[in-house]
């Protein structure tokens, strides 16, 4: 199962259903940055944990045209130099959804279906 690297999480595997995983980055400046926004008190190793959609804004990933124009699921692809920059606390609203969740649904009205999720 994949984890996600976000400390501020509060169950960092709850946000695995039908969200994507991404990579940290191969650039090591790169890498700093996205480890050092997790807020992590451990260190972990970077090949082994990945970032979930919910921590990146829309505008971070690039249209999925080959699968688009096949008729295949679409893909999050991240643009080069993306950060993830959604790293609040999780909250409840009032129908008992973590924060991720509600934001995982705003992401979708936002790109008006594009992904699918």
């Amino acid at each position: 199962m994949v984890i996600c690297a976000v400390a501020t999480l509060k169950s960092r595997t709850g946000c695995s259903n039908g969200v994507s995983f991404h990579c940290f980055p191969a650039n090591a400046e790169n890498a700093k940055i996205w480890k050092n926004l997790c807020k992590r008190k451990d260190d972990f190793n970077l090949k082994t944990f990945r970032i979930c959609l919910i921590h990146f804004e829309v505008d971070c990933f690039q249209r999925d045209l080959q699968n688009e124009l096949l008729g295949l699921p679409l893909r999050h692809i991240l643009l080069p130099f993306s950060i993830p920059l959604l790293m609040s606390n999780s909250i409840v609203d009032s129908n008992n959804r973590l924060e991720e969740e509600i934001k995982v649904d705003e992401i979708e009205r936002d790109i008006d279906g594009y992904f699918v999720l």
